[in-house]
């Protein structure tokens, strides 16, 4: 396994990643990787969670990116400028830069980062599949599940969002609409002690969405998955899906998007 750390153009500016390849081949499948919320992207849910599953799919001849969003980590931005429709944005900078460079590409996206994979999958035609874990279920500031981030901007709090946070985001329903919308593999995994409300409001329209798709429950896992059984759980039921040719056969949509 191979690290190569590089930054990446989008419109707000470069954006710090780390693309981990194969040893000895050239990779012509790519999973990329959309952290979530956090001003350190470099925390659990990037450098571990993400990371973890990046080496495996190398020892499968599959290439992974994760990368940090505008405001996090190394990447440009300023944090009080970030917002979903930001994330949305530049998630799809990201992947028209992956796109020329591998045949095939598919999605994992946890947390916020689930939610911002959702509806930029559903945008796309050169998305092969997406994996969700533990996702954010709406972008609806009155639902049960918003209580994950504060209801308001403070000046004074370095870490809490700015104004933009509250305004520039998709609708209610976005993330229910466009994941129903998805005729591509889809993976939920989900952990039985993750955020409240979490688990019960994606589970609404999760059932609704068309197939195919598969559900893996983590018993006793946290949002963060902190314990090292439910870590280990998530790779092996991730990697396993993942490499069984979950990759489009023939992707003629590649560049249509």
């Amino acid at each position: 396994m191979k690290k190569n750390l590089q930054f990446i153009p989008t419109s707000v500016g470069n954006v710090s990643s780390i693309l981990v390849t194969p040893d000895g081949q050239e990779a012509q499948k790519i999973v990329v990787f959309a952290h979530g919320y956090s001003v350190n992207a470099q925390a659990v849910e990037w450098g571990g969670n993400h990371l973890a599953v990046a080496k495996k799919m190398a020892a499968e001849g599959v290439a992974s990116l994760l990368f940090a969003f505008p405001g996090c980590a190394e990447s440009d931005g300023d944090w009080k400028d970030s917002s979903p429709n930001q994330r949305i944005a530049a998630l799809h900078d990201v992947l028209n830069w992956v796109n020329p460079q591998f045949e095939h590409m598919g999605l994992f996206g946890m947390s916020m980062g689930g939610a911002v994979s959702i509806i930029v999958a559903s945008e796309r035609s050169d998305v092969d599949f997406l994996v969700t874990l533990n996702s954010v279920p709406t972008f609806d500031l009155n639902a049960p599940s918003a209580h994950w981030h504060p209801k308001e901007p403070d000046a004074q709090d370095l870490e809490a969002p700015g104004a933009v946070f509250f305004t520039d985001r998709p609708g209610p329903t976005a993330v229910a609409d466009a994941y129903q919308q998805l005729t591509i593999p889809k993976l939920r995994i989900q952990g039985t002690a993750d955020l409240p409300f979490f688990e019960t409001e994606f589970s609404k329209f999760y059932e609704q969405a068309p197939e195919p798709k598969t559900f893996v429950s983590i018993e006793g896992g946290d949002h963060c998955l902190t314990r090292t059984e439910w870590r280990d759980q998530m790779i092996q039921h991730a990697s396993q899906w993942i490499v069984q040719n979950k990759f489009k056969i023939n992707n003629q949509n590649k560049n249509a998007a």
